[in-house]
């Protein structure tokens, strides 16, 4: 089965290249494909093979955004076992190609033995670190912007071209004014926590540099970012381990609150409908209808 998949070169490649043109009459593909390569997942390239073969393009399209939402939750967040992501996507494969799962919501079915549902979700958000070298800053700032533009009020930012850079409230080189607030032995631990870390201009990040947090504060304040404004409202004085732990708390909330994918996957939006591509990442659940 995989080896048959695999020979359809056309649309690995595209699976590969959010600028492929596939994509050009199917615009809302790429964030999902790009998110995809952001994310290094390999696994779903059978299922989603065999969905463009037998679905709509539409639907296939569906499958492609769930499988986003899916692997970042399992794969991103969770780093959970790779072989057992592999077998589900082959079994969902199979489902397709002998009938038996024709729409979105029947293959999303095949995938819930392995599906993070968003207590767990919630739970592994709330205690993730990312190193934000190479590859994975990309990866930081992906996760940055989704959740800034899940702010009520907020304007999408595309984590691709925004001007903002990745701030370590803790610096990475912390200066001994942070002794007091957070011990030395503990700064490993807690400097690469996503709730250290926020997006910042440019000119202001290089200004403030590894100074103490009062003189931080400041700039937080008149940040453009509104999460960036809440860091100064969570910690008047000074920003220790506690505060990195309540502020990613606040972030693992913000990641699943919203109304669950399921909700729209086996039905057509109405004509003139608009939905936003952060709404359906990163926080999005694919699994059941939240009450």
């Amino acid at each position: 089965l995989l080896t048959a998949l695999e020979s359809r070169g056309e649309i690995y490649a595209a699976l590969t290249d959010p600028n492929h043109e596939y994509w050009l009459d199917l615009p809302q593909a790429r964030g999902a494909v790009r998110e995809l390569q952001l994310f290094r997942v390999r696994q779903a390239i059978p299922a989603l093979f065999a969905a463009w073969e037998r679905f709509s393009r539409e639907n296939f399209v569906r499958l492609l955004q769930v499988v986003s939402i899916h692997s970042f939750r399992y794969t991103v967040i969770g780093g959970l076992n790779p072989s057992a992501l592999e077998t589900a996507y082959h079994q969902t494969a199979k489902a397709i190609l002998e009938g038996h799962a024709t729409t979105p919501r029947e293959a999303y079915g095949r995938m819930r033995s392995v599906a993070v549902d968003d207590v767990k979700f919630q739970q592994d958000f709330a205690v993730a670190t990312f190193e934000t070298g190479g590859q994975k800053k990309k990866l930081v700032r992906y996760l940055l912007a989704r959740l800034e533009s899940r702010l009520p009020g907020s304007v999408v930012i595309d984590p691709e071209t925004d001007p903002g850079t990745i701030e370590h409230i803790l610096p990475e080189n912390p200066s001994e004014a942070w002794e007091s607030s957070i011990p030395p032995a503990r700064w490993d631990s807690a400097i690469y926590r996503l709730g250290n870390l926020a997006f910042l201009e440019g000119p202001v990040n290089r200004e403030i540099g590894n100074r103490e947090f009062g003189a931080k504060r400041e700039s937080y304040e008149t940040s453009p970012y509104g999460l960036t404004r809440r860091i100064a409202e969570l910690a008047p004085e000074e920003w220790t381990r506690e505060h990195i732990e309540k502020r990613q708390q606040e972030l693992a909330r913000l990641a699943v609150s919203r109304k669950r994918l399921a909700k729209r996957l086996p039905l057509r939006a109405p004509t003139g409908t608009r939905r936003t591509r952060t709404s359906r990442r990163l926080v999005g659940s694919p699994g059941e209808s939240r009450a």
